[in-house]
């Protein structure tokens, strides 16, 4: 069995991400995901992933076409680093709001993109209904609209491009239904600021 980097997934397996992948969520996700890259540049070059190799990175390169590097296990809060300049396009999907320190990992991200390259990121929108109680968030982050652009600020990278979706979950029950009505993901492209 495959596992997938504990620092931002738990303790799940490639085999049940690839799961995931096939649900309603995880289909509309990718779907969602693929249509705005491709309404962008699309991909090509020296593509990363954050992270080590999904399910969804695999979907990728038979989308575009393309080799796609991961990121392995690297510790994505504190010691992950990549080869300055080295990539023209890196992805970070759905990696944020696992991490302690998300603003460490945006910076170093930002690094590894060569000038001109493009970060392709998505990461759920924060809502009062994933801080209440019982039906609290198992994310360590979620961030608002400002909060995120000040994180994007920080890490001095600039948001070129950025949409809401809506997220659809495949389970049942009180926090799911209360997550049908206002759950959003935001879908963000972004660069090297000049300074």
């Amino acid at each position: 069995m495959k596992m997938v980097n504990p620092n931002y997934f738990g303790c799940v397996s490639f085999e049940e991400m690839e799961a995931y992948n096939k649900t309603l969520a995880g289909r509309t996700y990718l779907h969602e995901e693929l249509v705005f890259m491709g309404l962008g540049r699309g991909l090509y070059g020296k593509v990363l992933d954050v992270g080590q190799r999904t399910p969804t990175t695999i979907a990728f390169e038979k989308s575009f076409g393309v080799h796609i590097e991961d990121t392995g296990f690297a510790d994505l809060n504190w010691n992950f680093s990549v080869r300055s300049e080295r990539y023209d396009f890196i992805l970070c999907f759905h990696v944020l709001e696992h991490l302690m320190n998300p603003l460490s990992c945006l910076v170093n991200t930002m690094r590894g993109l060569k000038k001109g390259g493009i970060l392709y990121l998505s990461t759920p929108r924060r809502r009062l209904v994933d801080n209440l109680g019982p039906f609290g968030c198992h994310h360590f982050q979620e961030f608002t609209l400002g909060q995120l652009k000040r994180l994007f600020d920080v890490a001095e990278l600039k948001i070129s491009r950025m949409e809401q979706v809506r997220v659809f979950y495949p389970y049942i029950g009180l926090r799911s239904l209360l997550k049908l009505f206002s759950r959003t993901a935001f879908l963000i492209e972004a660069q090297r600021s000049i300074s």
